[in-house]
């Protein structure tokens, strides 16, 4: 029973992190941005402000919440966004930098790298995975 109360009590959404890079910053904050992302998706949006993150990191911290739909609504919406603001076209590759817990990196990556590279083959992605914390 006390096992069964434990999971129930995790079991909350939880926020998604990401690198927002500083020349985008501008934008995301103006009209358009993310505030507008937040109201056509019901997700939530938060950029790091000062001394929330490293001194030596440039880019601003996203913290995207909300349940996953919102939550890939969102994503989405800022990786086009990122996609127009860098002159990337569709078909070809982007940068997207995912902040993974280091806690939460061994279900991520998976057994012997199973679960990675199953993300790798569905989506074609390229995955880089780094030691630093952030």
């Amino acid at each position: 029973q006390l096992f069964a109360e434990k999971l129930i009590a995790m079991n909350f959404p939880v926020p998604w992190r990401a690198l927002l890079p500083a020349d985008a910053v501008a934008t995301f904050s103006g009209a358009g941005g993310l505030r507008e992302i937040c109201d056509v998706t019901g997700a939530g949006c938060e950029l790091s402000g000062e001394g929330d993150a490293p001194a030596s990191l440039s880019d601003k911290i996203l913290t995207i919440s909300g349940n996953v739909e919102q939550k890939e609504a969102a994503c989405r919406r800022i990786v086009d966004k990122l996609r127009v603001l860098q002159d990337v076209v569709d078909q070809e590759p982007g940068v997207f930098v995912i902040i993974v817990p280091s806690s939460a990196a061994p279900a991520v990556i998976g057994t012997k790298g199973s679960q990675i590279k199953e993300v790798i083959e569905l989506s074609g992605a390229e995955v880089s995975v780094a030691k630093e914390s952030i």
